[in-house]
């Protein structure tokens, strides 16, 4: 089922400002980073991380839930996409991760040292169908 299906009301940002966790009840970051997508969007690491925590702190203030999902698997982890992965992972209210992007622990581990729940799923887009998720 996709959002349109199920009649969701959503509304996607590729670079939310912090001023968009005011007009929203709930906050889904995708996480993970490339030097093409960030050399596409003509901005840094320390620039997307910072407008990153900026809007998770609006978010937190405005009590308004965030919820970070890592879609791509272990394929998609290494030093930048980590750098994202943690920020992300920190500050969630909840985690959904491919199972295969979490074999070294990273997420799992943040998730049980902070309390945060997490679904592992097994497959790269079951997440949003709600197949195959396993919850810890």
């Amino acid at each position: 089922m996709s959002s349109k299906k199920s009649s969701l009301d959503y509304k996607l940002k590729k670079t939310a400002a912090p001023e968009s966790a005011d007009s929203v009840k709930s906050i889904i970051l995708v996480c993970g980073g490339s030097t093409k997508g960030l050399g596409a969007a003509k901005i840094d690491k320390e620039q997307e991380y910072e407008r990153a925590e900026k809007l998770i702190q609006r978010a937190k203030k405005n009590n308004i839930p965030v919820i970070m999902i890592h879609v791509g698997g272990k394929s998609r982890r290494g030093a930048l996409s980590d750098y994202f992965n943690k920020l992300g992972a920190d500050n969630a209210d909840h985690m959904i991760v491919v199972k295969s992007g979490d074999e070294d622990g990273f997420f799992s581990k943040i998730a049980e040292e902070k309390g945060i729940s997490i679904d592992l799923s097994e497959t790269s887009w079951a997440r949003f169908y709600g197949i195959g998720l396993k919850s810890n």
